[in-house]
């Protein structure tokens, strides 16, 4: 069942895998090192996302400002009473408060107790000013190039990285089965 959130500044919303996509592509623009999905191979990785119990069912929102339109979005596994896990987020300059604050309304009304992931080195600053507090829990991204601008811009904070991108969603970490 859709969910919105409504702030005066933002809303909150499900979203489609195109309009997901869409929005991912837009707001990772800024980065010398981003993702660059295509239609069909973001709809078989979002099939593969929905898969993963372990943490809770897969939240998934677009935040737009108050005129409609895009700024930013994130999903996360969330359930009552757990840390929810982070598994990407993203946001436009002008959308970080608003993102920030829709995801943490929505893990709130989701019975989640406290929020973890990966951090984006370009949002510490702004959630630091939101009274996040951060741990350092052993978060390594382990790459190879021969290009020495896809190492820098992986060592200067200037990729767009996330769990998504990793293989951290998939069921071999940390998953249940069932037999």
């Amino acid at each position: 069942r859709p969910q919105e959130s409504d702030s005066a500044d933002w809303t909150a919303r499900e979203s489609s895998d195109d309009e997901l996509l869409t929005t991912l592509t837009r707001t990772s623009q800024g980065y010398a090192l981003r993702p660059d999905y295509d239609r069909d191979a973001f709809k078989w990785l979002m099939q593969r996302v929905h898969e993963k119990t372990r943490y809770g069912p897969l939240h998934r929102r677009i935040v737009c400002d108050g005129q409609g339109s895009p700024v930013g979005w994130f999903l996360y596994y969330g359930r009552k009473g757990e840390c929810a896990h982070i598994l990407q987020l993203g946001t436009q300059p002008k959308g970080k408060k608003a993102v920030f604050s829709a995801l943490i309304a929505d893990a709130r009304r989701s019975g989640c107790i406290a929020l973890m992931g990966g951090v984006e080195p370009r949002l510490m600053r702004d959630l630091a000013n939101e009274e996040c507090i951060f741990v350092l829990r052993g978060a390594h991204v382990v790459a190879h190039s021969t290009r020495q601008d896809v190492l820098d811009a992986l060592q200067n904070g200037d990729a767009f990285v996330s769990r998504l991108e990793g293989e951290w969603w998939t069921r071999l970490q940390g998953d249940v089965f069932e037999p």
